[in-house]
């Protein structure tokens, strides 16, 4: 050890008590800490097991949807109807719009999409969208659809998110 070094260091009684007090302080201070995470954890076990019974129970409905031939019944009956592609796109949308009210966005996304996807791709819109690229702009429009239907009255889900942000400066929400 360095001479200069040397003359830094804390004697070894003042150091021992010190560390005692910290460690004393310490245990004080988050007595509960072990209730407190068994808590956050089973809090947080319960929430990503209701997401994932959610994902688990969509995909059953979906996988039984299409074994049972639901998907070709739905698409059949549809180009045997005397609707247009843009007619089925709107009530579609206007369809999604309506459950965005109700539903968050995975439940919508994980129910409806494998209904209606295949009705939409399906579809010819001639010279307005690439046969190619129905599904990225089918993909973007129910996106776009969704986050407008979550803005919007009577439920508005993002809209009681937003009213919980602080706000700074001069602006306010309510």
């Amino acid at each position: 050890m360095h001479a200069g070094l040397h003359e830094l260091a804390i004697p070894d009684a003042v150091a021992t008590k010190s560390q005692g007090n910290f460690v004393k302080r310490f245990a004080e201070a988050n007595a509960g800490w072990w209730t407190s995470l068994r808590k956050t954890l089973s809090d947080s076990m319960q929430t990503v097991g209701m997401i994932f019974m959610t994902v688990v129970c969509a995909m059953v409905f979906s996988l039984t949807f299409r074994l049972l031939g639901g998907e070709h019944l739905i698409t059949d009956f549809i180009r045997e109807s005397d609707y247009g592609a843009w007619h089925i796109l709107i009530v579609v949308m206007i369809l999604v719009f309506l459950l965005g009210f109700l539903f968050e966005w995975i439940e919508v996304t994980l129910i409806v999409l494998p209904v209606v996807a295949p009705i939409i791709l399906s579809l010819d819109f001639g010279d307005h969208v690439a046969s190619a690229d129905v599904a990225y702009w089918f993909a973007i429009l129910l996106a776009v659809n969704l986050q407008t239907s979550f803005l919007t009255p009577p439920m508005g889900p993002a809209l009681f998110h937003m009213k919980a942000v602080p706000t700074t400066g001069g602006l306010s929400l309510s």
